[in-house]
């Protein structure tokens, strides 16, 4: 989310995409799409989204997308297909059974009337064609310990779908499960304001990652603030038909949590030190643990020694790829730990390939299609400063950072990078 400043409105007027820039290394390496094919449309592995929230008020949230060949859209493909713009503040999207599950905070605000699709729109995969949409209203939760205002949706942030009857929305006041066909949606008891005991005064879980596993969700919980309990800090599993939680690991080292992540079958979870003002004391560490979902157990723990991992925004703070952890501590500098030999490489600088890219926005992504990590900054924190912005694609094979591309003008305050790879 888009809340590192305070907007003018007379500084809100809607931009333009710009033509795209691609800049390739003397042609070594394929396009950041890598290779695939044209029949599978918008579901091909190899292709890459990039979900935008918009600006405020006055333009709807937007998607990217970048084609197995490296070709990049110029315009919203959602809205080319239906002729018609997504909703408020794009966040995220999934891939289930030929269908994109796209999640936006709300329906485009213009004037006092609504003009996005929903909050909650289903495409065809292959094509973007809209089959479904439900809008703020539809998602209103069965709550009867809360007033009618608190059983909507207060900025959704992730959305998961384990299939047609049970599709997870984790927002600001826990993790709800909405069912297509019924049309009906529950807050998962136990996760209603969980971050903070019921303050709500930072109330939010699972928006630095949420991973999926077999037919299981998993989310991270607490560490936002002080009014979390340790006992709380860990690792929430959620199965289908789910009303509650289905089993936790605590993980009680102080941390702030800030990652989580799936790969090779294992969860990834991402901890990092906070200064604990309260007690004027230092917290935590930054490591990493990765953990078996089978079992709920910590296999391992790697301290992190190099860099930090350091919140970024709504993402997680570290992508995972085999032996490779990737993370940027909420830089322009991009690090790779080695699980196999515990050795951190600063592969380097992204800024350095561009000026322009001087501020990240959300955290990297490494895409299983192909070993690139993707990476989405803009020019500075400031009312404008979104309007200079770039998508670098990097190969980190090696050393140091190459780049394979360099795509120039196509966000607007990009809230995720979605690899399709990720739903094989």
């Amino acid at each position: 989310m888009k809340k590192t400043f305070t907007w003018n409105l007379f500084l809100l007027a809607a931009v333009p995409f710009f033509a795209i820039s691609c800049a390739t290394d003397n042609g070594d390496h394929p396009g950041p799409g890598g290779s695939g094919s044209d029949d599978k449309g918008y579901a091909d592995p190899n292709g890459v989204f990039i979900v935008n929230e918009g600006p405020d008020v006055y333009e709807s949230g937007s998607l990217v997308y970048i084609a197995p060949d490296g070709t990049a859209s110029e315009s919203d493909p959602y809205e080319a297909v239906n002729h018609s713009q997504m909703g408020y503040m794009g966040q995220d999207m999934y891939l289930y059974d030929g269908k994109y599950y796209i999640l936006c905070q709300n329906e485009t605000y213009d004037g006092g009337e609504m003009t996005g699709d929903g909050q909650l729109i289903v495409v065809d995969a292959k094509t973007l064609t809209k089959i479904a949409a439900y809008d703020t209203d539809m998602l209103r939760a069965e709550m009867s310990e809360t007033d009618d205002d608190e059983n909507i949706l207060q900025n959704p942030t992730n959305v998961m779908v384990l299939d047609e009857h049970n599709v997870f929305i984790c927002d600001n006041r826990g993790m709800s499960r909405f069912d297509c066909t019924t049309k009906q949606m529950v807050r998962i008891e136990g996760t209603y304001r969980w971050a903070n005991n019921g303050s709500n005064l930072a109330g939010n879980i699972g928006s630095r990652g949420i991973a999926v596993i077999g037919d299981r969700i998993y989310a991270s919980a607490g560490g936002w603030s002080m009014a979390t309990s340790d006992a709380r800090f860990g690792i929430y599993e959620f199965t289908k038909g789910a009303t509650g939680i289905n089993r936790m690991l605590s993980i009680s080292n102080s941390s702030k949590i800030t990652g989580l992540c799936a790969d090779g079958g294992y969860l990834w979870v991402a901890t990092t030190i906070y200064e604990d003002h309260i007690a004027g004391t230092i917290r935590g560490e930054n490591a990493v643990y990765k953990v078996d979902p089978e079992t709920m157990t910590i296999v391992k723990t790697y301290p992190i020694r190099k860099g930090d991992l350091s919140l970024t925004d709504r993402t997680s703070s570290i992508t995972v790829l085999g032996d490779n952890i990737y993370y940027t501590g909420g830089t322009t500098n991009i690090y790779r730990f080695n699980t196999s030999d515990n050795t951190t490489t600063l592969l380097g600088d992204a800024s350095s390939f561009d000026p322009a890219a001087r501020v990240l926005y959300n955290n990297i992504v490494v895409n299983p299609a192909n070993g690139y990590v993707y990476m989405t900054t803009i020019g500075e924190n400031s009312a404008t400063g979104y309007t200079t912005n770039n998508i670098l694609v990097f190969d980190v094979s090696g050393d140091e950072l190459k780049l394979v591309a360099n795509y120039k003008g196509l966000t607007c305050f990009p809230a995720g990078i979605i690899c399709v790879s990720r739903f094989e």
